[in-house]
């Protein structure tokens, strides 16, 4: 073959088959620099990418071991091209740095932010959070007591508590039923359900707005109906504890049976009155998975200052 003839072949093949070669070769490897790395506290440092932050937990797909699991206590670095979705902010963030536990990032606003890595309940990729992942926990407890001697009597009392969350939307629905009925006479029963759903404005900060309807009748209250909408502070939320305060104003309808032998005021059938409310919410998990839960409220009417209630349930 002339030379000339096997120039143009080398050419031909080069621009041809060489440089689609190479070019389906580099991706991977571009993108294998540009890949996350979280260091621990030991030293150690793992290559991959973040699937997400929840509770005290590092999700993290790792290059050579698969899918790992790392406590946030371990961690003293993490490093991750991929945009997030963080409390608080509509944008995606980009984390900038972490040390001591705290972590940097900027969102579209250009604007840089520090946050505890322990507060933040979830930390996922952006596009992860525009697909609709979420999280969720909640409890049932039910208990029943039947006597049968000098004196019948059959209790019931259930309760049940639901948690749901995606990005900054987190649902609480809660019921409560109790009934209580001693010999023949009719059983005095409570009943409460209960909505509340809370929009994260920043890290820690929240709005809520909230509803509840039930029945009292060990108070003759046949119905009570309660709106209420304010401001909370989560100080903390991890897998194993959190705690947060909420205050606002309640409105409170209630309608009682016997108006003779309720509480109700200046002897009406109704009763309506706004509240100033406050509470907190504290969690806590127990060694084998036993839960303790501790809550508190307050409501101050505010037409009349004698006229406030408190209610504290533990568990």
């Amino acid at each position: 073959m002339p030379p000339r003839y096997l120039q143009h072949l080398l050419q031909v093949t080069a621009r041809y088959l060489l440089i689609p070669c190479l070019a389906i070769l580099l991706p991977p490897l571009s993108a294998k620099s540009v890949a996350g790395v979280i260091t621990l506290i030991n030293g150690d440092k793992i290559n991959g990418e973040l699937i997400k932050l929840e509770g005290e937990a590092i999700h993290w797909a790792s290059e050579n071991f698969g899918t790992l699991v790392i406590a946030t206590t371990k961690v003293s670095k993490l490093e991750t091209p991929t945009a997030l979705k963080v409390n608080g902010h509509d944008d995606s963030c980009t984390l900038t740095g972490m040390s001591r536990g705290r972590m940097l990032f900027t969102c579209d606003d250009n604007q840089e932010y520090s946050n505890e890595l322990r507060i933040v309940k979830t930390l996922l990729p952006y596009t992860h959070y525009i697909e609709g992942d979420y999280s969720y926990r909640g409890k049932v407890r039910a208990a029943g007591n039947f006597a049968d001697g000098n004196t019948r009597q059959m209790d019931w009392d259930i309760d049940t508590d639901t948690e749901f969350r995606r990005g900054d939307y987190r649902h609480r629905m809660a019921a409560v039923y109790d009934s209580r009925s001693s010999n023949d006479d009719p059983a005095d029963e409570i009943f409460d359900l209960q909505y509340q759903l809370d929009v994260f404005f920043h890290e820690r900060w929240f709005s809520y707005n909230k509803i509840s309807y039930g029945i009292i009748e060990p108070k003759n209250i046949d119905e009570r109906i309660s709106i209420g909408s304010g401001l909370g502070y989560q100080l903390w939320d991890t897998d194993l504890t959190a705690l947060s305060v909420v205050t606002g104003l309640d409105y409170i309808k209630r309608s009682f049976g016997n108006v003779e032998d309720s509480a109700a005021v200046n002897n009406d059938s109704n009763d309506e009155s706004m509240n100033w409310r406050g509470g907190t919410d504290f969690r806590y998990r127990l060694p084998l998975s036993i839960g303790f839960f501790h809550r508190n409220e307050i409501l101050w009417s505010l037409s009349d200052s004698s006229d406030w209630e408190f209610d504290s349930k533990q568990e």
